[in-house]
C-alpha cells in the first residue's frame, strides 16, 4: 500500500511522551516516509522537539530522519540547514555528532546551502568527541576553509592530539589539512609541517602513514599536481543509495564487487550467464556432414618407433640426482677456517626534499627524512614576476589601447567567494596583482596585472592585464584578457597559470 493514503493523517504518528522507544522509532521512519512538499515543515517541527529526548537513540534517529527528508525534499532544504545550524549550537556531545554528519552530507547535495552553517562550525567542533563527528567536521573545514574565517586555527589544538585520534580523523585530518594549504598557505605551513611529521614517524596506522607519504611526495614533485590530484572538484550528489527502488537496491548491493553498481541493475540485465541456452548453444560442436560418422576414441597405447609405449606405471622411477657437497678445490682443509663472504646491501641516501612554493622547505626540514625520488630535470617553466608594479594611470592607458582577447567564462562553485580580499589572496603568491576592486550589486569586479619573469624577447617586458567578474548570483566567473608582447604559447601558459590560481573557487 503507497504511503501517501496516510499523507493526510501524518499528525497521527507523532509521539507521545509516554510510548516506549520501540514505538518512537517506528512512528519515526513512518514520518520520515510520510513527509512531502506541503507537511515537511510540520514533521520537521516535530523532528526537532524529539532532539532532546532523554533517549539518545531517538534523538539520533531524529536527526538522521531530518537530513532524510532535506533529501527526498529539496524545497526544504534552507528551513532544514537553518534547523540543524541550531542543533550544531547545542552543547550535547551526540545531538552535535549526528548534526555534523547530517550537514555533511548535505552540504554535498546543497553546497550553497552552507553559508549559513558555517558560522555553527567552530563551537561545534570543540564540543564534538565521537570519531564520526569529528570526521565529518574535518570534511568541512578542507573544503570551505576559506568560508570559514578562523579554519587553520579551528584545525591547530586537534594536531596536538592527533597520535591519540581513530585512524578514519587522522585520514580526514591529513585531508583537510593539505586542502587547508592550498587556499591560505602562510597561515597552514608550520602545522602542516608538524602533522606531516607526526603521520610519518609517530603514527603506527599504516594507512594513514602511506596517505601522509603520498601527500608530501606530491607535493615535493609538483604542488600545482598535487592540488589537482588532492583538491579536485567533485560532482554535486543527485541522488542517494536511499532514494533507489527498494528491492533493485538489494539486488544490487548483492553484486557490489560488479558493474551492478554502475549500471544500477542486477547483472542478469547486462551479463550473458554461461547457463543460457545462447553460450550452450555456441558451445556445440558442429554438426558433421551427412553420411559421416565420427571415429572411435583410440584406446590402443600409443607408439614410439614403431614400438608400443609402455605404460606410466611401469616406467622407471628417475630420481633427481642429490646435489653435490662443497668440495675443498684446494685439499687439505685451507678453506674450513675461512668465513663465507657477507654481502651488504649499498646504502641508498636519501634525497634531500625540493624548494616548494618558494618558501624553503615547506614541510619545516623532514624531507631529508623522508627519500623522496628526484624528479627528471624539465625545461625552465612558465612564471610570473614576483616584483612586477604598474600604477593606475599605465593600466588604463595600456587597457584602452590593447586588443581584446576571447573573453573566458568558467563555472563557480557555490559559496566560495565570500569578499574581494580572500580572491586577492589566492593570486597574489602567483604574481597576478590587483589594481582595483569592488563590489557592484551580487557581483565582485576585479582587474588585475602580470609580468611575465625571465628574460623575453620583447625589451619592455611580456604584461598581461585582466578584467574579473565574479556573477555569485549565477555562479559563474568572466575573465577578459588583454596582452602586451605576449605570443600564443604565453597567452595559453598565462590562462593556465590563472585557472590553477583560481581553483578554490571554480568548478
Amino acid at each position: 500500500m503507497s504511503m501517501q493514503v496516510f499523507a493526510g493523517d501524518f499528525k497521527q504518528f507523532f509521539c507521545r511522551y509516554n510510548e516506549p522507544s520501540y514505538i518512537k522509532q517506528v512512528k519515526i521512519d513512518i514520518l520520515t516516509m510520510l513527509a512531502d512538499f506541503n507537511s515537511a515543515e510540520h514533521v520537521v517541527t516535530e523532528l526537532s522537539e524529539y532532539v532532546t529526548d532523554v533517549d539518545a537513540e531517538i534523538a539520533r534517529r531524529a536527526i538522521r530522519a531530518i537530513g532524510k527528508i532535506a533529501v527526498h525534499v529539496p524545497s526544504t532544504s534552507e528551513m532544514i540547514v537553518t534547523s540543524l545550524t541550531g542543533l550544531l549550537e547545542l552543547d550535547i556531545d551526540y545531538v552535535c555528532t549526528e548534526a555534523a554528519v547530517v550537514m555533511k552530507d548535505l552540504v554535498r547535495k546543497y553546497p550553497e546551502q552552507f553559508q549559513q552553517a558555517s558560522g555553527a562550525v567552530q563551537k561545534c567542533l570543540r564540543i564534538v568527541t565521537e570519531p564520526d563527528g569529528k570526521s565529518a567536521l574535518l570534511w568541512i573545514l578542507g573544503e570551505y576553509g576559506l568560508l570559514i574565517e578562523d579554519a587553520p586555527y579551528l584545525l591547530e589544538p586537534m594536531i596536538d592530539s592527533f597520535t591519540e585520534e581513530s585512524g578514519a580523523v587522522q585520514l580526514e585530518m591529513l585531508t583537510a589539512a593539505v586542502k587547508l594549504f592550498f587556499c591560505r598557505p602562510p597561515e597552514v605551513q608550520k602545522m602542516l609541517g608538524c602533522l606531516m611529521q607526526k603521520a610519518i614517524q609517530e603514527c603506527a596506522h599504516p594507512d594513514v602513514r602511506d596517505r601522509a607519504l603520498l601527500y608530501y611526495r606530491l607535493l615535493q614533485v609538483s604542488p600545482e599536481e598535487a592540488r589537482r590530484v588532492i583538491c579536485a572538484p567533485k560532482e554535486v550528489v543527485e541522488e542517494f543509495q536511499e532514494e533507489m527502488d527498494v528491492d533493485l537496491r538489494d539486488r544490487v548491493f548483492d553484486e557490489f564487487n560488479s558493474l551492478s553498481t554502475v549500471y544500477k541493475q542486477p547483472a542478469s540485465k547486462f551479463i550473458q550467464v554461461s547457463g543460457s541456452p545462447f553460450v550452450a548453444m555456441k558451445m556445440q560442436p558442429p554438426a558433421l556432414p551427412e553420411g559421416m560418422e565420427m571415429p572411435p576414441t583410440p584406446t590402443q597405447p600409443s607408439r614410439v618407433n614403431g614400438q608400443a609405449a609402455a605404460p606410466p606405471e611401469m616406467l622407471p622411477d628417475f630420481a633427481s640426482p642429490a646435489p653435490a657437497e662443497s668440495a675443498d678445490l684446494l685439499g687439505g682443509g685451507l678453506l674450513d677456517d675461512v668465513p663465507a663472504p657477507v654481502q651488504t646491501a649499498p646504502k641508498s641516501s636519501p634525497s634531500s626534499g625540493g624548494d616548494l612554493l618558494g618558501m624553503e622547505d615547506l614541510l619545516g626540514g623532514l624531507g631529508s627524512e623522508v627519500p623522496v625520488a628526484a624528479p627528471p630535470a624539465a625545461p625552465p617553466e612558465f612564471s610570473l614576476a614576483m616584483d612586477a608594479s604598474m600604477d593606475g594611470n599605465s593600466f588604463q592607458a595600456r587597457w584602452s589601447q590593447l586588443p581584446q582577447l576571447p573573453v573566458l567564462n568558467w563555472p563557480m562553485r557555490p559559496g566560495s567567494a565570500s569578499n574581494t580580499g580572500a580572491v586577492e589572496a589566492a593570486l597574489r603568491p602567483r604574481g597576478i596583482f590587483v589594481i582595483a576592486s569592488g563590489t557592484v550589486g551580487q557581483s565582485m569586479k576585479f582587474y588585475f596585472y602580470a609580468r611575465q619573469a625571465g628574460p623575453t624577447q620583447a625589451p619592455a617586458g611580456v604584461w598581461f592585464l585582466l578584467e574579473v567578474i565574479m556573477a555569485l548570483a549565477a555562479s559563474s566567473c568572466q575573465v577578459t584578457l588583454k596582452v602586451d608582447n605576449a605570443g600564443p604559447t604565453a597567452v595559453d601558459q598565462f590562462q593556465d597559470v590563472l585557472r590553477a590560481s583560481l581553483a578554490p573557487f571554480l568548478v
